[in-house]
């Protein structure tokens, strides 16, 4: 098994990739003051057929969605189009917060800028392209131009609500769902991932479809059995109307499935519409003027200092975070499952931005196939638990910190956590905090029917009669009627692995190693091997702490926010400069073989905030 790490690359920063895609580069634009992040995938040829803004969903589905959206556009600039998706206000790599006053306010013009950007680059024309309660407004944004003298000459609305009061009604019945969430008092509440604050829902409650100033060319791509007869109507009163469905939205919404059939019907829409003649040529000299960097705010106002960069051989895609004088170690974040860089409900943003206003540089990465990296050759796109993961965190770090690669502390969330755990094993890292470390899965190859990868030092086998209890619901009593030592005799006999693997790969390197867990991921580890990490963590550099109240997804705010600060009072205390001194949140911290500590968060908690249940 590979034990070297790879040579030394560099960072690259304002990267262009060009491909048979087009070329696609990261923007930030805007107000200067709370700029946008987003991407311009440009035509591989010099002149365009005019430009299309995507215009995004929000919640979980912005994670879920996001790899999609990428294809979209990425289609888009292959049929000759300059398309720009982007994060609004408060969402994604964007500044601001999503409790920040005048939010809704805020999409509008965000919305409106992204046109504008088109339009700078000589894109004759200007199409949109709204998801889900992006529809919305996608559509406002459409009637503003139109009012302002420059109409959109297309316009496609995916999946979209009635209204924003619909659309609330349907995420307020996720949170209650998925959470157990209740409204508060001045009607805000949560959703997965997202909070709606009561200035949000009064705001949302009021957007409606506009019924004027739509282009003449409108396609309504809705979910099989949506209900759309109102908006139809309405919409079809102004504009020459094609209606379709679309097959797979709870794939797509809950499990990340490229809807392929959809995101080709888009493509091919705009591709059967004749072109302005003569084709306009883009503005090469604008397109270089994009800056490499953009100064945002951490939760607290603490100006930030980021810049989109491109790593290693792999073009792996992150986001380098850092305030005045950052010293010390490159913090690098690996997320899980498929989500890009910002991490499970904008989790890592949060947590880059307030580890660099504390004087830290903070890498968020994205691994390769996932996200905006890109992919290896052959290699499929949004396998999370890759082997390759290792090597592409290697490949990060050595072009972050050429000079010595283990200056790093590794921080991975889920499968995130995994692929750390594997790097460190290969770098030997200053320090590895994991959060929600899961230990026990199938890799991708099992599932394609190879063997395992070789380059896999920490991985932990699943029995198959442990994957049939599981099947059955028994797994959970299993547990609760073997004591640990009856597992820790499976575990001897080789019956059944120890989920403590990683962690003994990591102390075995020399590496520092931080456990996080809430209690549904840290009942592996406490059935199977509660003494065992006590007795790690008392002869090694090892400590494994439960959040309660944390649940594996971080659905909400307060869950976040404690994986927030739990994280940077570790990296805190692996550095020695204390940590956050910050109002409380109750949820305590329970420590195996310590004592019970409150976690800090940042700040009151806003009005609707719930715990998962």
């Amino acid at each position: 098994m590979p034990t070297s790490q790879p040579a030394a690359s560099s960072a690259r920063t304002g990267p262009s990739v060009a491909s048979s895609e087009g070329l696609s580069r990261p923007v930030w634009f805007g107000d200067s003051a709370h700029p946008l992040f987003g991407w311009l995938h440009e035509p591989s040829e010099t002149s365009n057929r005019g430009g299309v803004v995507l215009c995004g969903p929000l919640a979980k589905q912005y994670d879920t969605t996001y790899y999609t959206l990428r294809l979209l556009a990425e289609g888009l600039a292959r049929a000759g189009f300059s398309t720009l998706r982007f994060d609004y206000r408060g969402t994604g790599d964007s500044d601001g917060l999503v409790t920040d006053p005048f939010t809704v306010a805020a999409w509008h013009a965000g919305v409106a800028s992204a046109a504008e950007l088109l339009d700078s680059l000589g894109c004759r024309s200007v199409a949109m392209v709204g998801l889900q309660v992006g529809a919305l407004l996608a559509a406002q944004g459409a009637a503003s131009r139109s009012a302002a003298g420059a109409p959109v000459s297309g316009l496609v609305l995916w999946d979209p609500p009635a209204s924003g009061a619909a659309f609330l009604r349907e995420q307020r019945a996720f949170g209650a769902l998925a959470m157990g969430a209740r409204p508060g008092a001045d009607s805000s509440f949560e959703s997965p991932a997202q909070l709606w604050t009561g200035e949000m829902v009064r705001d949302l409650r009021q957007l409606i479809m506009p019924t004027a100033g739509l282009p003449a060319a409108t396609l309504v791509l809705s979910r099989e059995g949506a209900n759309l007869a109102a908006l139809t109507r309405d919409v079809a009163a102004a504009t020459a109307l094609e209606c379709e469905t679309f097959t797979g939205h709870e794939d797509f919404y809950e499990h990340a499935k490229v809807p392929h059939a959809a995101v080709d019907r888009i493509v091919d829409w705009f591709d059967s519409r004749p072109s302005p003649s003569p084709l306009l040529p883009l503005l090469p000299a604008r397109t270089e003027t994009f800056a490499d960097t953009a100064v945002v705010h951490a939760e607290d106002g603490t100006p930030v200092t980021e810049r989109a960069v491109r790593l290693g051989p792999n073009d792996l895609f992150g986001v380098l975070s850092s305030g005045a004088d950052a010293t010390g170690p490159t913090i690098v974040l690996v997320g899980g499952y498929v989500y890009p860089h910002t991490g499970p409900g904008r989790t890592w943003v949060q947590l880059a931005r307030q580890l660099a206003a504390t004087g830290h540089r903070v890498l968020r990465l994205d691994l390769s196939g996932i996200g905006d990296s890109g992919l290896r050759p052959g290699q499929l796109p949004q396998q999370y638990f890759a082997a390759e993961g290792a090597e592409d965190i290697a490949h990060a770090v050595s072009a972050i910190s050429p000079t010595d690669p283990r200056d790093v502390i590794l921080v991975g969330f889920c499968s995130g956590a995994y692929a750390v755990i594997e790097a460190a094993a290969m770098l030997r890292p200053r320090a590895v905090v994991s959060v929600n470390y899961v230990p026990e899965f199938t890799p991708p190859e099992l599932v394609a029917g190879g063997p395992v990868d070789e380059r896999r030092n920490a991985f932990v086998a699943r029995p198959r009669w442990i994957v049939r209890l599981r099947e059955r619901g028994l797994l959970r009593r299993l547990r609760e009627v073997v004591p640990e030592w009856g597992w820790q005799l499976l575990n001897r006999l080789g019956i059944v692995p120890s989920p403590t693997t990683g962690f003994k790969v990591l102390l075995a390197a020399g590496v520092a190693t931080r456990a996080l867990s809430g209690p549904e991921d840290a009942e592996l580890f406490l059935a199977r091997a509660g003494r065992q990490l006590a007795r790690m963590a008392k002869t090694a550099p090892f400590s494994f702490t439960v959040l309660d109240g944390v649940g594996h997804s971080v659905l909400s705010v307060i869950e976040r926010q404690a994986v927030v600060t739990a994280v940077m009072r570790e990296v805190a205390d692996l550095l020695g400069d204390g940590g956050p001194a910050t109002p409380t949140v109750d949820i305590p911290a329970r420590r195996v073989g310590g004592s019970a500590e409150p976690v800090e968060a940042f700040g009151d908690l806003p009005s609707g905030s719930n715990t998962a249940t």
